[in-house]
């Protein structure tokens, strides 16, 4: 697993799906997977953040809003400083029958 480490990326990406594929809501989908997966995001105390803030950035200068999904808390209150998130997510998926 990998995160994008440069603003650029999500400009990219989000305002040519915008532009291009109509695209109007983000999701950023196993959040916990990935901050787990990227060692990264375990050993810096700035790279979440900065990983969140470059997404909603560029979320808001290309007019998406971002759902994110099974986010810690951490991640839910880091939202507070991203205007284009609109929805979070904090449980795992549902899985009938299952119980972990």
């Amino acid at each position: 697993m990998v995160v994008p480490l440069e603003q650029r990326f999500w400009d990219f990406l989000l305002g040519n799906a915008a532009k291009n594929w109509g695209l109007t809501v983000y999701e950023q989908d196993w959040l916990f997977n990935e901050f787990e997966g990227v060692p990264l995001l375990t050993q810096n105390a700035t790279a979440g953040r900065n990983w969140l803030l470059q997404m909603g950035r560029a979320a808001e200068t290309a007019g998406v809003t971002i759902q994110l999904c099974m986010a810690y808390p951490r991640m839910a209150l880091q939202s507070v400083e991203l205007p284009a998130v609109t929805q979070i997510r904090v449980s795992d998926d549902y899985v009938p029958g299952s119980y972990w």
